[in-house]
């Protein structure tokens, strides 16, 4: 009953209840909040350009050009930067900025395979894709020398360990890859005599009801 996740649920938080995965749920029978929290953070430097590119690519997909403010007339509206913590505070991060997107929801991927392929981007399913998650990834995982830790709200893929005649990949109907380079680098490091541990964390349900077809 101390825990954070419960200890207010008989003061402040007593009305604050949402359970949608069991209709006979109730706050009588436990605390209504999975163990999740989320992350808030402040960017700052190059990596904030970013993050207002990825928004400009967005936006402009879905509502134009015409009500987004010019890059160049932010200085006039915003208030000047102010660092949250020196550069060589010892508890700030370098951070990297990966999405998972096509171009049917940003605007301005190239149109030619050759093009995309210069930009770090893909091309499938009639569509120039960035999978910088997927490749940012696989880049750890291979890097790995003692152990992975992996903390994923939606995690699927296949690690295209089936048997020929049992079943065929297309048939498989998730074919992220993740699952086989942790497998790839489990071999590895068994082969190699090395230890090595890999941990999945996952919730018991994404999300929603856990028999409808998203769960």
């Amino acid at each position: 009953r101390y825990h954070s996740l419960i200890r207010t649920l008989d003061t402040v938080h007593h009305d604050d209840f949402h359970q949608p995965n069991f209709a006979t749920a109730s706050i009588t029978k436990g605390g209504p909040r999975e163990p999740w929290h989320d992350i808030h953070s402040r960017l700052e430097g190059p990596i904030a350009w970013d993050v207002l590119y990825n928004f400009e690519q967005r936006w402009r997909k879905q509502g134009g050009k015409d009500i987004l403010v010019q890059i160049r007339d932010l200085a006039d509206i915003i208030i000047p930067p102010s660092p949250v913590m020196f550069p060589e505070d010892r508890d700030g991060w370098n951070v990297q900025l990966f999405r998972s997107i096509d171009g049917g929801a940003a605007f301005g991927f190239p149109d030619a395979p050759e093009d995309a392929a210069r930009a770090g981007l893909v091309s499938g399913k009639d569509q120039i894709i960035d999978r910088s998650i997927q490749d940012a990834y696989i880049n750890a995982i291979r890097r790995a020398k003692n152990f992975i830790y992996i903390e994923n709200q939606y995690f699927l893929g296949s690690s295209y360990g089936w048997k020929a005649d049992d079943i065929k990949p297309e048939d498989i109907g998730a074919l992220h890859v993740i699952p086989k380079e942790l497998s790839l680098k489990i071999v590895s490091k068994i082969e190699a005599g090395e230890p090595f541990t890999v941990y999945v964390v996952v919730p018991m349900w994404p999300e929603g009801m856990p028999e409808s077809a998203s769960v």
